[in-house]
């Protein structure tokens, strides 16, 4: 509930936002110059005119596979029709200074409600989806975000939208503005203990033999990765399942030397001790979730090391994917780039992913993981969906030497 209030009152401070930008006639973000220049050109209202293109950018997300959360549902039906209403009763301001304070104060109120409805973590707004939807299938953020707005910005001026100082202000500070009140009001999921992974819990025989054995591994070898506590916070998460034995890998820590058997992995005999020992450790697994950053649009290679180092062992296991960056495609581009990678292996991808953006806004100082509520949830999705595994292509080539 504390989140749906949130979500709300995000959502009503972000249409009075755009009303008072609208009322300054100074100028007003991309995306409302193109609502403007609708709205003159259609006779609709400014408001509807934002909820009907909100409902038009949705529909782009069915090719792009991005799920709409009820943050994005309710993002279209309720900026529009409070923005019309603010703009029902704001009196008409007079003088270039009242009309530069009342647009200051509208953008870091905009800047406010963008903290609220995003830290809700109840799906993202229509138009932040389109972009980062984009991001996820390979395209630049930087890129799908400037080209998109750029046209937006010039569709709207030519039928008619205001573009002007408020345009170039609101663009240069909304992000600094935007960032600190989206920490501050992201909603913190319950305290976990974050030194270790929590020791195994003894149960009945019975149950212990119908229990997953989950092998959780760090794909960085960094040592200040954040992947290390975000595997130490999935593991932990897991382990408060009936359904999981989560075991803790850390590739930084197996050290695994570039593969340098002189048989092929497909063969199975191991001349090295280290590729014994992960050969063990890897067979002695029913499932994995890798936790893998982006690097330059695509995942580590100590992950694709280690997994060429072996092949029967993988087969037929099914695999969730965690990815995450400090930018803001949250490491999907990694996840399409291996799961060709898997399925040569015969790893079995679970239906649900999960890419989180923005890494670092997610530890403390000390570099522990501060997650979110939602982020537990989108977690606890993917641990469901590796019972749940999407199929492997039907032929399959052995690893190569």
């Amino acid at each position: 509930m504390a989140r749906l209030v949130k979500l709300l009152s995000g959502l009503v401070l972000f249409g009075i936002s755009i009303a008072l930008m609208v009322a300054a006639d100074l100028g007003v973000p991309a995306w409302d110059v193109l609502h403007q220049g609708l709205s003159r050109w259609t006779g609709l209202s400014f408001g509807w005119v934002v909820n009907l293109v909100g409902a038009l950018v949705l529909l782009a997300w069915i090719p792009l596979r991005v799920r709409p959360g009820i943050g994005t549902l309710c993002n279209i039906l309720l900026v529009g029709m409070v923005a019309d209403t603010a703009l029902r009763v704001l009196p008409h301001i007079d003088g270039t200074t009242p009309r530069l304070g009342v647009l200051l104060a509208a953008i870091a109120l905009n800047a406010l409600a963008t903290g609220l409805y995003i830290g809700a973590d109840l799906g993202p707004g229509p138009r932040d989806g389109l972009m980062t939807g984009l991001a996820a299938r390979g395209v630049s953020l930087r890129t799908a975000r400037t080209a998109i707005e750029v046209a937006v910005l010039a569709a709207g001026w030519l039928l008619g939208g205001t573009v002007g100082i408020g345009t170039l202000v609101y663009s240069a500070v909304i992000g600094p503005l935007a960032q600190p009140a989206i920490r501050h009001f992201t909603r913190a999921a319950p305290a976990l203990p974050q030194a270790a992974p929590p020791p195994p819990t003894v149960r009945p025989c019975h149950e212990r033999a119908s229990m997953m054995r989950l092998h959780i591994i760090s794909c960085s070898t960094r040592t200040t990765s954040a992947g290390r506590p975000l595997a130490r916070w999935i593991a932990e998460l897991a382990a408060a399942q009936h359904a999981f034995e989560p075991t803790l890998i850390d590739l930084g820590e197996v050290a695994l030397p570039f593969l340098d058997e002189p048989g092929l992995p497909s063969d199975g005999h191991y001349v090295h001790q280290q590729t014994k020992d992960w050969s063990a450790l890897i067979d002695g697994a029913d499932a994995f979730v890798f936790v893998m950053p982006m690097y330059n649009g695509g995942f580590t290679a100590p992950l694709k090391n280690a997994i060429d180092t072996l092949y029967r062992e993988w087969q037929d296991k099914p695999v969730g994917l965690i990815s995450y960056s400090t930018g803001s495609s949250g490491g999907a581009p990694a996840v399409e780039m291996i799961r060709p990678v898997l399925a040569r292996v015969g790893l079995r991808p679970a239906a649900h992913t999960l890419s989180i953006p923005a890494i670092e806004d997610h530890l403390d100082e000390a570099g522990r993981l501060r997650a979110t509520a939602g982020l537990a949830d989108q977690v606890q999705a993917v641990l469901a969906g590796i019972a749940r595994p999407a199929a492997v292509p039907p032929e399959r080539e052995p690893a190569g030497a």
